[in-house]
């Protein structure tokens, strides 16, 4: 599926504008991936694009994964990718969140103390204590 028709649909969703689409479905026609994992979709535009592309290829899958709350964003990742046609190409996964423990010997830190956390680019940062963090422990829901 073409970048255009892509964005005639996607259009003013913030995220991913058509340039920063055009860069990705650049890298993946000319590495021809098989499998992508996508960390976070919020709505979804991102995934359309390089489920158009994977379209475009003739092959290919993406599995994204985000957290159960988005599914709740109109428009949803879901209903945009059923719009467009790219259902083949794309999994989504919705991570429930849990409150983790940090007691004495459980979890990464102690007691209800700030944890250090990284953000993509490296910067440290902390994340205040009792705030709601994606549990690992807890079962991907896939939607059907």
């Amino acid at each position: 599926m073409k970048l255009r028709q892509i964005a005639d649909v996607v259009g003013g969703l913030p995220w991913m504008t058509e340039y920063e689409a055009a860069e990705i479905t650049a890298i993946i026609a000319s590495e021809k991936p098989r499998h992508i994992l996508e960390l976070a979709f919020k709505h979804g535009v991102s995934t359309c694009y390089m489920a158009g592309a994977l379209q475009e290829a003739g092959e290919g899958h993406i599995t994204s994964i985000d957290l159960i709350s988005v599914r709740n964003l109109e428009p949803n990742a879901d209903q945009l990718i059923q719009r467009l046609g790219l259902r083949e190409f794309v999994t989504l996964y919705y991570l429930e969140l849990c409150e983790e423990s940090f007691a004495a010997g459980r979890g990464l830190g102690q007691g209800n103390a700030a944890r250090p956390v990284r953000n993509a680019a490296g910067a440290q940062g902390l994340r205040p204590a009792g705030k709601r963090t994606p549990c690992v422990m807890r079962k991907l829901r896939r939607l059907g």
